[in-house]
């Protein structure tokens, strides 16, 4: 699986700052379904993806609502559910059913990801939290549409 390494983050968990520094990557997937065409913004935190860390979530956000000149991820959602900016999509493209959702806070030198929410089951780890260095973290966003694509073709006889 080919990876791009973008940025750096730390892994915050119930308030307490770790000594580890994780290291972000994105992935874009694409479905193909017939002529149907979806493109993913997947965030991958230390080799592991944040839909993995969660538990039974959809892998990402629609690209289109990630890339610039969107806000998405920059403190000024368009997506959002109570407050909160989705960062992982529903399963049945419903964020409010199953997506994960997280408040975005942007200072001058860091970008933080903290109170995330999730209806559905298996509920949300606790304390989960990211606090990332502003500069990469934009560089990051602005990379979405160039990281390589992994692609899957969905068949009918496919659950």
């Amino acid at each position: 699986m080919i990876r791009r390494s973008v940025t750096w983050l730390h892994w915050i968990v119930a308030g307490e700052q770790t000594a580890v520094v994780n290291r972000l990557t994105v992935e874009r997937h694409v479905y193909i379904h017939g002529r149907r065409r979806e493109e993913l913004a997947v965030p991958i935190i230390d080799g592991t993806p944040l839909h993995e860390m969660v538990s039974d979530r959809l892998a990402g956000l629609a690209v289109a609502l990630v890339a610039p000149p969107s806000g998405q991820w920059l403190g000024a959602p368009t997506y959002e559910e109570n407050g909160r900016a989705v960062i992982l999509d529903g399963t049945c493209g419903v964020a409010g059913c199953c997506g994960v959702v997280a408040r975005i806070t942007v200072t001058d030198e860091t970008v933080r990801w903290w109170d995330f929410f999730a209806r559905g089951e298996p509920p949300l780890p606790p304390g989960l939290e990211f606090e990332f260095e502003r500069i990469a973290y934009e560089a990051t966003i602005n990379a979405v549409t160039e990281s390589p694509e992994h692609v899957w073709t969905v068949t009918d006889d496919e659950p």
